[in-house]
């Protein structure tokens, strides 16, 4: 028996067929109040098996757990409705035993996509996986079977996968968590909408044999359509030549409706001269930038030569933008001096290099001891 958890707990071997139930607690027959006293002869109560009572029953006071635990802090930012996307991940969790090893026979999330157009017929279907490489991502042949992988999603708000039914429940060995993930795929007829999507797993959505504690898990995305445009974020600065432009650009990508992209973080924006006022001007720096979340932000772009009026390009796919002119001013002199001298050296008061004037002093030196010695 075990009183934890708001109930009674209580778990019968008859006939070595182990079976289990819960009383709440304040339950008319007394069952589930701590320090009830429960007889063999009320237990056989529950088992109904007609045998001998107390020979046949066996009590025990201590009950598995199954503790799930909430790892979606590493999940992107957002979703892209890009039925070109087979897997983006949308949940993950972790699985573990105690004291001893527990059986996971199924797994049911509640589901909501909602927004101005995008509702549950715009998904197509999702995919329970073991993260065993806990990179976040379902990686090929993670998936617990065939009926787990790509698993089409029928709308009503439920999506349920069956373990024990497709012959794969999952054995949680005590002391070895597993981690768990769910990815979506839209489908074509949600291309481009926005919205939100809620991937839930409420209390008994995990289905064991055992006490089951961390639930729910609750996870809400921002989801938007492919990026098919561009905007700067920060216009780039001007700055001298061959020295970074401050500031540097940041350009975003956004969808249809003029929303940030949160999904992505593999596109690629590449940066270029479009407009060059003195000609065979070179853009140095890391010119091609990959996003984050949406975001691609340049940190050592340059210009190689001086001039008033640089406007720069930036590139995704058959996306541009372009920025507001900016100036680039003469790099600056290598050597010191008040810019009166050739040389770029300090000068005197008269402009005589200082170091033909200690150079003539030691000659001057040299040529009056040379005398004295012959004087002498």
């Amino acid at each position: 028996m075990n009183t934890g958890a708001g109930g009674l707990l209580v778990n019968i071997s008859s006939a070595g067929a182990p079976v289990q139930f819960r009383v709440p607690a304040g339950a008319p027959n007394g069952f589930g109040v701590a320090g009830f006293p429960i007889t063999a002869a009320q237990a056989e109560t529950f088992d109904n098996d007609g045998g001998t009572v107390g020979v046949d029953v066996t009590w025990n006071d201590t009950a598995n757990q199954l503790t799930v635990t909430d790892e979606n802090a590493g999940l992107p930012a957002g979703l892209v409705t890009d039925s070109g996307v087979t897997h983006q991940t949308v949940l993950l969790f972790g699985l573990s035993a105690s004291p001893g090893n527990v059986v996971v026979s199924g797994v049911t999330l509640e589901v909501d996509a909602y927004g101005a157009s995008l509702d549950d017929a715009d998904i197509a279907s999702f995919t329970l996986f073991e993260d065993a490489n806990q990179n976040g991502a379902y990686d090929t042949g993670e998936e617990f079977a065939a009926a787990t992988l790509n698993a089409a999603y029928g709308g009503g708000g439920t999506m349920s996968f069956d373990l024990a039914g497709a012959g794969v429940p999952q054995l949680i060995v005590a002391g070895t968590p597993q981690h768990w993930g769910v990815s979506v795929r839209f489908a074509v007829s949600g291309n481009g909408y926005a919205g939100g999507l809620s991937v839930n797993v409420l209390p008994g959505g995990i289905t064991s044999t055992d006490i089951v504690a961390g639930l729910p898990l609750l996870v809400d995305h921002i989801v938007t359509g492919p990026a098919s445009q561009l905007a700067i974020i920060t216009q780039p600065g001007g700055a001298a030549a061959t020295t970074p432009l401050a500031p540097q650009p940041v350009v975003e990508l956004r969808d249809a409706l003029g929303n940030r992209v949160l999904g992505d973080s593999s596109t690629t924006v590449t940066a270029s001269i479009f407009t060059d006022p003195v000609g065979g001007s070179v853009l140095g720096g890391t010119t091609a930038v990959a996003a984050v979340d949406g975001r691609v932000t340049f940190t050592n772009l340059s210009i190689n030569q001086a001039g008033n009026g640089f406007v720069l390009r930036f590139t995704a796919g058959a996306a541009t933008v372009d920025s507001t002119a900016f100036n680039i001013s003469a790099a600056p002199s290598g050597g010191g001096g008040d810019g009166d001298d050739e040389g770029g050296c300090s000068t005197g008061g008269n402009g005589t290099p200082w170091l033909l004037i200690a150079g003539l002093l030691a000659l001057g030196l040299i040529g009056l001891r040379i005398a004295q010695r012959r004087a002498a």
